[in-house]
């Protein structure tokens, strides 16, 4: 009897032969959302400058957001400047389509690599579902150190705000979040404004919704569900100033899944 590990492999193998045989003959063509939504999607590259302990540590941020509404026309764009968090700098480099300028449509060929992708990981356990655009993350916490020590760390840790698209409508949105850095953990919020940032580095209170499972501390790993959630909304995602890996990436998929126009 052929073992189950070498027949999930087999079939794999068979997939990533399918796909390049696609590839070959219909690469060309272009994936639209399999919700009939709109997609953004966009990176923003981050570069702790002296001053941050986790200096000269990297971030990526690798956004994907599938939302209700016609996104209007633009390029792809560069965007690079310099920010400070608490007297301290860190250069930003964003690309891609942000901003909800311009929808994205993936070729067959990435599809094919992202679908291929997300049952890899469905097999691994890092994922709960096979869809490539809006996964279901494992709800993962961090077991290096107690949800104090994290709150303690974030007071001073680097702050990234994640704008929804929403098409000017009250929503419900799906989101999931997760860090390839299993010692740094990360807290997340669903806020009403990117101004919630500027409370947060204040160290005062920020507005945040409290509806659903809108937030989380100290985790890996998170999947949760907003409701109410106006269009200048956004996830508020801190990482802690503890960062020893050359490059942290951390993925960040928001779904809409509800829309209540006028409300």
């Amino acid at each position: 009897m052929v073992p189950v590990n070498a027949r999930v492999w087999a079939v794999l193998v068979a997939a990533a032969f399918c796909l390049i045989l696609l590839n070959a003959l219909y690469g060309h063509h272009v994936y639209g959302s399999p919700y009939g939504q709109a997609l953004t999607k966009y990176s923003v590259y981050v570069h702790l400058q002296p001053g941050w302990d986790s200096a000269p540590a990297n971030i990526l941020y690798d956004v994907t957001i599938s939302w209700n509404g016609s996104p209007m026309e633009g390029e792809s764009y560069n965007s690079n400047h310099i920010l400070a968090q608490r007297g301290r700098e860190a250069v930003v480099l964003q690309h891609g389509f942000s901003d909800c300028s311009r929808g994205w449509s993936p070729p067959l060929y990435r599809y094919g690599a992202d679908v291929l992708r997300s049952y890899i990981s469905h097999a691994q356990g890092l994922q709960m579902n096979v869809d490539p655009y809006a996964p279901v993350l494992p709800d993962v916490p961090n077991v290096s150190y107690p949800d104090d020590v994290q709150a303690s760390l974030v007071r001073d840790g680097y702050v990234q705000f994640v704008p929804v698209c929403g098409g000017g409508d009250t929503a419900s949105f799906q989101y999931a979040v997760s860090v390839n850095d299993p010692d740094a953990a990360f807290d997340v919020h669903f806020v009403p404004s990117g101004r919630a940032l500027d409370d947060y580095l204040r160290g005062g209170e920020f507005p945040r919704y409290a509806s659903g499972s809108c937030g989380a501390a100290n985790r890996l790993s998170y999947t949760g569900l907003c409701d109410g959630v106006g269009p200048d909304s956004g996830l508020l995602i801190i990482l802690p100033d503890i960062l020893d890996q050359s490059l942290t990436k951390v993925s960040v998929n928001i779904r809409q899944v509800t829309s209540s126009p006028g409300a």
